[in-house]
């Protein structure tokens, strides 16, 4: 099959998403409530009936330069290796890991990423000079391919794809379908157009830089791939795509709640909501399905969420028609509030200090690629020091890792994927307004993911990366959806100091008196 290579997405500024879904919070559907009750929660993805994991072996070329990807990608024709997805090319032999802090590993001239002459060389950088001691590292890509099959085309399908470094184009059955930046965020697009009953192929160009690589500057080892899983969503013509949890405490210390559920085509649908306290069923409601349905429960008597006692509830989200389920979503919930009062920080109206560790998503053997169990251990591990309190540095996890915080109690400052320390700090990005929708881009889709999260008591607007003119314009958007602190620690060094929370990593010793 034959294939209009996108060579320009990459680096043409204003595309850092095409075709893309609006993000979404992360949720697994089945067909029935007997079948998500039956299902391991905590590994639902792999067990759903509503939801095919594309994980295992894929096909794969490696072009060490990624400019000599064919315009016209003949798939008859290449030599594919097979490689396990989710994987990190480095971590497979394709080339070596790269560990790099504040230097980019390409000529710093933002906002396009820079490509290679035809001498196999880069241009000088900002400074005139040779980059990294005259090392240098290509732009290489991966062009993965996937056969999937579907059953019924009638039925809708959304293909999500959990985590890509850095860039993802994709292709299925010849056709272009979508692009997407932003390597830790979910990358979900509509395949509805592209598919055919039987058997499709897929095709994802994964290039190892692009211009959204600039506020990926995270001090870390810098690896590629599909490095999370891909799941694909099958749906009948009415389903559930978005739900907003929302909570309210009372005088009484019970709590309203609020469901907003955006149902698509819900023509004669009816939409049933259940909170239960392990087997005990504490609210129930039932009514007809509307495109932006809401549901309301007055004074419930819970037990609050904290680190200590991370207490759960379980929401079932019903669509039935004609008499019959259609589908059953099942979220894991808490009941918190969050407030800062005299800056002294307040769960549940009771102070708490936050013993709290930085976590960054790396094995040894596997790179970016972690396993549930992988996950899991982390989660124990951090209980088991006594650590209450989890920063997801610098980038959102996968989404596995939130539902363990929230399982296992630990309040999490879930960051944005922004980092841009090695880019003069405000003088060319974070300063700039044209990169305001870039950075909103991934402030949002780790807010729309992670909202419904009761674990998650502060969003980050991202690691080290000067501002603050891009983190304003961030602060401001993200402040009209949250009620919970908003943090940004490199608003220290201008007049602001901070937003909702104050911190400074790196003071100096004579300043800790002047900040106690």
């Amino acid at each position: 099959m034959i294939y209009n290579i996108n060579s320009k997405n990459y680096r043409t500024f204003k595309v850092y998403e095409d075709n893309k879904l609006f993000p979404r919070s992360y949720f697994i559907p089945f067909s029935s409530e007997v079948k998500a009750k039956k299902a391991d929660y905590y590994r639902n993805r792999y067990q759903s009936d509503r939801v095919h994991c594309l994980n295992g072996e894929w096909d794969f070329v490696y072009y060490k330069r990624g400019e000599d990807v064919p315009s016209k990608l003949d798939t008859d024709k290449l030599n594919f290796d097979t490689v396990p997805v989710p994987s990190c090319w480095q971590m497979l032999g394709y080339e070596p890991p790269f560990y790099t802090n504040v230097k980019y590993p390409f000529p710093v001239v933002p906002p396009i990423i820079p490509t290679v002459n035809p001498a196999g060389k880069y241009g000088k950088d900002i400074n005139g000079k040779s980059y990294l001691s005259g090392k240098l590292q290509f732009n290489s890509a991966g062009v993965y391919r996937k056969i999937f099959n579907i059953k019924d085309k009638s039925k809708h399908y959304i293909l999500s794809f959990l985590g890509v470094s850095g860039c993802l184009e994709l292709y299925i059955n010849g056709s272009y379908v979508g692009y997407s930046e932003g390597s830790h965020n979910t990358a979900e697009f509509d395949i509805d157009a592209f598919i055919n009953d039987g058997a499709n192929e897929l095709i994802a160009v994964v290039r190892k830089w692009c211009n959204g690589s600039y506020l990926e500057d995270q001090d870390m080892f810098r690896m590629n791939g599909i490095f999370r899983d891909v799941l694909l969503y099958e749906s009948e013509e009415t389903y559930l795509h978005d739900f907003d949890f929302f909570t309210a405490k009372q005088s009484d210390k019970r709590y309203d709640v609020l469901l907003s559920l955006d149902i698509k085509n819900p023509g004669g649908a009816i939409v049933r909501a259940e909170i239960y306290d392990n087997i005990r069923l504490i609210a129930e409601k039932e009514l007809d399905a509307e495109g932006e349905t809401k549901i309301i429960f007055k004074n419930l008597d819970v037990r609050e969420w904290n680190a200590e006692v991370p207490k759960l509830y379980d929401l079932f989200l019903i669509i039935k028609k004609d008499g019959a389920s259609l589908e059953c979503v099942r979220k894991k919930i808490g009941f918190r509030t969050i407030d800062i009062v005299n800056s002294v920080f307040l769960l549940n109206g009771e102070k708490i200090k936050l013993r709290g560790v930085n976590h960054h998503d790396t094995h040894p053997k596997t790179g970016y690629y972690l396993t549930p169990e992988d996950w899991e251990r982390d989660a124990q591990i951090i209980k088991d020091y006594n650590i209450n309190a989890v920063r997801t540095a610098h980038y959102p996890p996968d989404p596995f890792f939130i539902e363990l915080c929230d399982r296992y109690g630990l309040y999490v400052i879930d960051e944005a994927d922004i980092e841009s320390h090695g880019t003069k700090y405000n003088r060319q990005i974070s300063g700039k307004r044209k990169w305001r929708a870039h950075f909103w881009d991934r402030v949002s889709r780790m807010y729309y993911r992670d909202r419904n999260s009761c674990s998650v008591t502060m969003w980050s607007l991202g690691n080290e990366s000067g501002g603050i003119v891009c983190q304003d314009y961030c602060y401001n958007k993200l402040r009209q959806l949250s009620a919970i602190p908003i943090h940004y620690e490199r608003a220290i060094i201008f007049k602001r100091t901070g937003y909702d929370v104050i911190s400074e990593m790196y003071a100096h010793p004579d300043r800790i008196g002047k900040i106690l």
